[in-house]
């Protein structure tokens, strides 16, 4: 595995900025080489061998192109073999089990390669598994790195937060760990966006919000009936975005950037 890895980044240094044919091909080799390594049950036992992998992850650097490239290649197989039917459909499991573990592991490694997902086509390869990764069952352990990751691809897409984010708002019958993962992915959204201006890109449905400020009462407007939720999680969670979101208005108004509808 170690000299395999040392391989996808010799591949790397060797392709530069003029991609040769024959180091493309041992490039994609080995990265898929490593894909099916994270499959192989001597490494949830392994702490050892699970740091140096995922420490390989973190060298692949956005400024190298095939660098880059090969995080795209990695990226895509890791989310397809984290949305697999074998992983969605799994309804419970064992804290500290191999399953357990593996499931860990796997979502470290994708949260190794978030630096590229500062790159909006490279951000664009999480949309189709994000609504899946939300509402697997997971311990909580393996849910903060789905948060980080969707996280990720929302600050990269935030036009497309809307449409991710407020159906599962709008719907009260729905798991209350999607729920609570829309509330922190929502908290986060409020801290990091912008105060003011227009959404990076269009709106993947008609209606869906179009401005920074829009997004953000769309935001508060979903999340306003969870603070009369009976799950006491929820309820907090929800409590947390609007204080969020008065923060955002205090610092706004004392900007004099405030709209007439965010006021109301």
């Amino acid at each position: 595995l170690e000299a395999r890895a040392e391989a996808l980044f010799a591949g790397t240094d060797a392709l530069g900025s003029k991609p040769h044919p024959d180091a493309s091909y041992r490039l994609l080799w080995n990265t898929e080489y490593l894909v099916a390594a994270m499959d192989d049950p001597r490494l949830y036992e392994d702490y050892v061998a699970r740091h140096r992998l995922l420490l390989f992850l973190t060298r692949l650097s956005p400024a190298v192109p095939a660098a880059h490239h090969a995080a795209g290649v990695l990226l895509t197989a890791l989310l397809e073999q984290a949305t697999s039917a074998e992983q969605t459909d799994l309804v419970f499991y064992v804290p500290n089990s191999d399953i357990h573990r593996g499931k860990t592991l796997l979502m470290q490694a994708i949260c190794c390669l978030a630096p590229h997902l500062r790159d909006p086509a490279t951000a664009a390869l999480v949309r189709p598994h994000a609504h899946k990764l939300l509402f697997q069952s997971n311990l909580v352990t393996v849910r903060q790195y789905v948060e980080l990751i969707i996280a990720c691809y929302l600050l990269a897409l935030p036009h497309e937060a809307a449409s991710l984010l407020l159906p599962i708002l709008s719907d009260y019958a729905t798991r209350a760990q999607a729920v609570s993962s829309v509330m922190h992915l929502g908290t986060v959204l409020l801290h990091h966006m912008p105060l003011v201006g227009a959404l990076p890109g269009p709106a993947p449905h008609p209606g869906d919000p179009a401005t920074y400020e829009e997004l953000r009462l769309a935001l508060v407007k979903g999340v306003l009936p969870w603070i009369c939720s009976q799950v006491n999680p929820i309820r907090t969670y929800a409590l947390v975005l609007l204080s969020t979101f008065d923060m955002f208005h205090d610092r706004a108004r004392s900007l004099g950037l405030l709209r007439g509808r965010m006021d109301e």
